[in-house]
């Protein structure tokens, strides 16, 4: 059992298995309380995490534009990484190019990193199984504040405040988005991709290593 920016995490794993650590998201000065939204959705936390690899969703169901594979996807044992570059509108800001960190603990631990504009933002999302069928989603916001020293922090705070409101509401309706996919979704152990679906073959594969009693 580990506190993981205040969290609580258990770990849940076959008898015998080494347990495996998440990698805590770094902090630093500046980064502004965490703001936490919630909803319960019917899926499951594999099809949530997917859908970091679905390039073209982003496109066809976010609205981005100009999407770009920055880094590939890459694993290393439970954690799995990407980076990705777009440009999104954003209420009250105007279209902006972003760009976005996305890292992976297990299938059930989630954070993404995204820069634009020069402000820095994350979301922390966790998924929580509750039945067969349905997911609590949680995800944490924060902004951190834009100054380099305490006089141009103070200055800056206000514009931060208002910042971190827009932005936590509009992070998480863009995951929350993803609910029209998930809930419709039908697994196919062999589906038929396209060529801007992304690397979902070798997401499946990492995925292998939750289920130790069983292929997915």
């Amino acid at each position: 059992m580990r506190e993981i920016s205040g969290m609580v995490m258990v770990w849940h794993g076959p008898a015998g298995e080494i347990p495996w650590e998440i990698e805590e998201p770094e902090t630093g000065p500046g980064w502004r309380a965490m703001r936490l939204r919630t909803a319960v959705v019917r899926t499951h936390p594999q099809e949530m995490t997917e859908n970091c690899v679905d390039i073209g969703h982003l496109i066809v169901l976010h609205g981005f534009d100009k999407v770009r594979v920055i880094d590939p996807f890459v694993t290393e044992g439970p954690r799995a990484r990407m980076r990705y570059a777009f440009s999104t509108t954003i209420p009250l800001i105007g279209s902006i190019d972003t760009e976005i960190r996305i890292l992976v603990d297990g299938l059930g631990f989630s954070v993404v990193e995204t820069k634009a504009a020069g402000w820095q933002m994350r979301q922390l999302v966790v998924g929580t199984p509750i039945n067969e069928r349905e997911v609590v989603v949680r995800a944490w916001t924060s902004v951190r504040g834009r100054g380099n020293s305490p006089l141009t922090r103070i200055l800056w705070r206000p514009v931060d405040a208002i910042l971190d409101r827009v932005l936590s509401h509009e992070m998480f309706a863009q995951l929350i988005r993803d609910e029209v996919i998930w809930e419709r979704k039908k697994y196919l152990n062999r589906p038929a991709l396209g060529a801007g679906d992304g690397p979902i073959s070798k997401f499946r594969v990492w995925c292998r290593q939750f289920y130790p009693d069983q292929t997915n």
